[in-house]
C-alpha cells in the first residue's frame, strides 16, 4: 500500500526516543513531524472541490506494526489527499531526524507552500522518490482534476456541508460557465487567496499574475479582422523580434495596459471590487491595493490577517477578481490580447520595409 490518509493522529508519539520528548511531535500516515512543519496544499482544479496534498517536513518514518522508528527516513513528504498515496518523500533527508527538520528541509517546505500549480507539479516529478500515481501530475496537466470532497472532509480539510459564501450575482456568473466562481465557504475563499502566488516588491509581498509570454504561441502578428500582412516578409519579421525586444515589449505593454488604470474592476464593479494593479520589475502583475486597502503583506500570516479582516462581499468581490483575473492572464488569453498588437506593430514596420524597397528601386534607375 503506497500510503496511510495523511491523519493528523498522536498514536504512536510514544515511539519516538525520549531526546524529542521537548517536540510537539504528530503523526501523518507513518511520519512522524512537528506539527508546525505539515501544511495543507489546495490548487483549484475541474471541478468545483479543489485538488489537495499535504507537505510535511518528517523526522522519521514508523513502520505499520513495529515499534520502533526509522529516524534515518526523513525529509520533505508529499501525500495525495484526494487519492490517499504518497507521492514523493525523503525530499532533502539528512542522516537523522533526532535534532528536528533541517534548515534545508525547512526552507525547502516553506517554498512549496508558494508553488503555483505548474511549478508543484514539476517539483513532484522531478524528486528521485517520486511515485507516479496521480495521473495529473503525472501527465502534466494544465489544470489539476477535481479534489475528492469526501476524503478531504474525512481528512478534516473541509466540512461535511459546504457553506456557500458567494452572493447571488456570483451564482448567477458561476452558472453561466465563463468564469469558474465554485460554491466555497469564507473560509475557502481566503484558503484559495492565500495558496496563489506572490513575488516580493520594495513595498512587501504581492498577489500576483504571470503575464510572461515566453511559450510556445503564434508571434507573426496575423490575426482575424487585423491589417492584411504580406507573406513576403515572415522571415524579417522572425529576425526582428529576435532582435530587437522592445517589439514584444511594446505590444504587451499595449495589450495589458487596460489592467493598469486606476480603481480597476471586474465586471464593471467600480464601487464594490476597485482594485489597483500594477506590474512588476519581471513579467507579472500585482495585486497592491483592494478598496484603498494596501494588499502588499510581510508573511502569509500577515496576508490571513488582511484576509479575515474583510467583511461580507468585500471578501466574495476579491476572491471573485482573484479568480477572473486567472482566466484573463492564462496562456491562451494572454497571447491573444497581445497578437493584435503585434499585428499593428507589423502592419507598420511592413509600411516602412516597403518604402525602402521603393527608394532602392527608385535609385537604381
Amino acid at each position: 500500500m503506497n500510503a496511510l490518509p495523511a491523519e493528523q493522529t498522536n498514536q504512536d508519539v510514544n515511539a519516538m526516543p525520549a531526546s524529542m520528548g521537548s517536540m510537539k511531535l504528530e503523526m501523518t500516515g507513518q511520519f512522524l513531524h512537528e506539527a508546525r512543519h505539515k501544511h495543507a496544499l489546495f490548487f483549484a482544479g475541474e471541478g468545483d472541490v479543489p485538488r489537495s496534498f499535504t507537505v510535511l517536513a518528517a523526522l522519521a518514518y514508523k513502520p505499520l506494526n513495529e515499534d520502533e522508528v526509522d529516524l534515518t527516513r526523513n525529509g520533505i513528504v508529499v501525500i495525495d489527499n484526494d487519492n490517499w498515496r504518497i507521492v514523493a518523500d525523503e525530499i532533502s533527508g539528512q542522516s537523522t531526524g533526532l535534532m528536528g527538520a533541517s534548515p534545508e528541509q525547512i526552507e525547502v517546505l516553506s517554498h512549496i507552500v508558494t508553488m503555483d500549480w505548474a511549478d508543484f507539479a514539476s517539483f513532484c516529478r522531478t524528486q528521485s522518490r517520486y511515485r507516479a500515481g496521480s495521473p495529473d501530475i503525472d501527465m502534466s496537466a494544465i489544470v489539476p482534476a477535481g479534489g475528492s470532497h469526501g476524503n478531504q472532509t474525512r481528512l478534516g480539510l473541509r466540512n461535511p456541508k459546504m457553506d456557500d459564501y458567494r452572493n447571488d450575482f456570483i451564482r448567477s456568473l458561476n452558472d453561466l460557465g465563463e468564469f469558474n466562481l465554485p460554491a466555497t465557504s469564507r473560509d475557502g475563499m481566503i484558503r484559495d487567496l492565500m495558496m496563489r502566488s506572490s513575488v516580493t516588491t520594495p513595498e512587501g509581498r504581492m498577489l500576483s499574475w504571470s503575464v510572461s509570454m515566453d511559450f510556445n504561441w503564434d508571434r507573426s502578428g496575423n490575426v482575424n479582422r487585423g491589417a492584411d500582412l504580406d507573406p513576403a516578409y515572415d522571415a524579417r519579421w522572425a529576425k526582428a523580434l529576435r532582435n530587437d525586444p522592445t517589439i514584444m515589449e511594446r505590444a504587451t505593454e499595449a495589450a495589458f495596459a487596460p489592467y493598469l488604470v486606476p480603481d480597476y474592476a471586474v465586471f464593471d464593479l467600480e464601487e464594490e471590487a476597485n482594485c489597483q494593479l500594477v506590474s512588476s520589475e519581471g513579467d507579472d502583475i500585482l495585486l497592491s491595493s483592494y478598496r484603498g486597502k494596501d494588499m502588499s503583506f510581510t508573511d502569509f500570516h500577515d496576508l490571513r490577517k488582511k484576509l479575515s479582516a474583510l467583511e461580507g462581499d468585500d471578501l466574495v468581490y476579491l476572491w471573485t477578481t482573484a479568480r477572473v483575473l486567472d482566466k484573463e492572464f492564462n496562456r491562451l488569453n494572454r497571447s491573444s490580447d497581445v497578437m493584435p498588437h503585434l499585428n499593428a506593430i507589423r502592419a507598420d514596420m511592413e509600411q516602412e520595409w516597403s518604402m525602402e524597397l521603393e527608394d532602392e528601386v527608385s535609385f537604381s534607375m
